[in-house]
């Protein structure tokens, strides 16, 4: 079982993937994203995917069936139809890891599952998920090591388009608010 999730925490934007077996945590991969000015938690979620389909294809003691855990139901609709939306690049990429480890290892497409889970509801591996992904969030050096992440988190992610207008938006809204208390 892997368990993901991405955060938005104190302004900064993390993810993380956490490997059970056998309802034993083996290891977690994290990744810092940057700004919540410039990264979604949509986007977080998606690069929680990405880290649980390399922990798929990179661990040797994984085995099939093996489930995959995401607390976020619009990355895991939009990963089945990936578009040309915002952080789907991601979601599109995720679908490519997953095929060639279906072709590396000889997986059926039975033997992998991508599955919604409660947020918070003491379940071991996504209350850790959780933490881990709030670790990544708040300092870039709490990312996993570099060589040990999927090629395309070796550099910093875009900004995002969507993170982009939420700020600009936010800054407007408080900018009228401040003219409109001082106005007569």
């Amino acid at each position: 079982m892997i368990f993901t999730d991405g955060s938005s925490h104190n302004g900064l934007v993390g993810a993380a993937a956490v490997l059970f077996i056998d309802h034993n945590h083996i290891t977690t991969l994290r990744h810092h994203l940057g700004k919540a000015t410039e990264h979604t938690v949509f986007k977080a979620e998606a690069v929680g995917l990405l880290l649980a389909a390399h922990l798929l294809t990179q661990r040797r003691e994984v085995t099939f069936p093996a489930m995959i855990f995401a607390n976020n139901q619009a990355a895991i609709q939009s990963s089945s139809y990936p578009t040309a939306k915002p952080g789907h690049y991601l979601l599109i990429h995720f679908r490519k890891l997953v095929k060639r480890l279906q072709n590396k290892k000889n997986v059926d497409r039975k033997a992998l599952s991508l599955n919604w889970i409660a947020s918070h509801a003491d379940i071991l591996g996504n209350e850790l998920a959780d933490r881990e992904a709030k670790l990544a969030a708040s300092s870039p050096t709490n990312t996993t090591l570099r060589h040990l992440l999927p090629k395309i988190l070796h550099k910093p992610l875009p900004a995002s388009i969507s993170a982009a207008k939420k700020d600009h938006k936010a800054k407007l809204q408080n900018r009228w608010l401040s003219i409109w208390k001082q106005s007569p």
